[in-house]
């Protein structure tokens, strides 16, 4: 039997150890000026943008840390933002699947996976020394890239797990059969705003 299975349903966001943010800042974190880009820098349509704030504590580099973090996470959330505006509601609604639980994953993997190339543009601490404050961006095209290259690797290996599954099903080894389609589907889980069909198995001729 052939089915098709769109790729929406054929992806990983695969993660690993995060690249090491690239940290373009030259200038002093302790200065009196507030920076231009607090409390929202300006929009660039090359970028994905985020402002991180954190209560200054005696340990610095504890309060940088989690300023990046939130940074990251805003930034994270306009990636998502532009992934849910990509897709249709008349899919969410064909498919059977809510748009509030769409979003929700969205977000979920977008957060949760290592960004590449991320700039960490600026540091400041609030004089007198009650806030720190931190400054990412990541490029657009970078990123789109990066995540190409993702979804290809989630989609061939979701596929080889499925064919696996199908094999050892065939020789009734349910339960090994049970593991690749498992895995296959942990390979599946994230992958949304592509919706080309994949033929599965391949047609043959």
């Amino acid at each position: 039997m052939r089915i098709f299975v769109p790729t929406f349903l054929l992806s990983l966001w695969i993660t690993g150890c995060p690249p090491k943010p690239v940290d373009i800042n030259h200038t002093p974190i302790h200065r009196v000026n507030q920076p231009e880009w607090i409390p929202r820098p300006k929009q660039d349509p090359k970028y994905y943008q985020g402002v991180g704030i954190s209560p200054f504590t005696k340990d610095l580099d504890t309060s940088i840390k989690l300023a990046k973090q939130k940074a990251i996470f805003e930034l994270a959330s306009q990636i998502a933002v532009t992934v849910q505006g990509s897709i249709v509601d008349s899919v969410w609604e064909g498919m059977g699947i809510s748009k509030e639980f769409i979003e929700q994953v969205i977000k979920t993997s977008v957060k949760n996976q290592a960004l590449p190339e991320l700039e960490i543009v600026d540091t400041w601490v609030k004089p007198p020394k009650s806030e720190v404050y931190v400054y990412v961006r990541l490029k657009k095209q970078t990123y789109e890239k990066y995540n190409q290259k993702r979804k290809e690797t989630a989609l061939r290996c979701a596929l080889q797990y499925l064919s696996d599954g199908d094999v050892e099903y065939q020789k009734t080894n349910f339960g090994l059969a049970l593991q690749y389609y498992l895995t296959a589907f942990y390979y599946s889980r994230f992958l949304l705003g592509d919706f080309n069909e994949v033929e599965y198995p391949p047609y043959s001729g």
